[in-house]
C-alpha cells in the first residue's frame, strides 16, 4: 500500500514539475526531479529487497553459512546461492 502510495504522489510531483516548466512557473525542475527520484526509488527498491520463500529453492542453488533474523517478519532466514549466476535467494526457515 506505502509503495502504490508513493508511486502516486512521485507521478503527481513529477506530472506537475512539467505543467511547471512548460508554464515557466517557479520549482518545477525542482518538482520534476523530485518526482522522478521517488520513482525510481521505488522502483529500484522493489528489484533489489527481495521477499523471503517458504521453500529451498532448486538444485543448482548451494545453502551458504550466512543465516540472519529477518527485522520486518522476526523470521530465521538460510540464504542460498547459485554459483553460475551469483544470485541469492532468502529462504524463511
Amino acid at each position: 500500500m506505502l509503495r502504490i502510495a508513493l508511486s502516486a504522489l512521485g507521478l503527481v510531483v513529477a506530472a506537475y514539475g512539467l505543467v511547471a516548466l512548460a508554464l515557466s512557473w517557479p520549482g518545477g525542475p525542482q518538482a520534476l526531479a523530485f518526482g522522478l527520484l521517488l520513482g525510481v526509488g521505488v522502483l529500484i527498491e522493489r528489484t533489489r529487497y527481495k521477499r523471503l520463500e517458504r521453500a529451498a529453492p532448486d538444485p543448482r542453488f548451494q545453502p551458504t553459512s550466512e543465516r540472519f533474523i529477518d527485522p520486518e517478519t522476526r523470521a530465521a532466514v538460510t540464504v542460498y546461492f547459485d554459483p553460475a549466476t551469483g544470485e541469492r535467494k532468502y529462504v524463511r526457515d
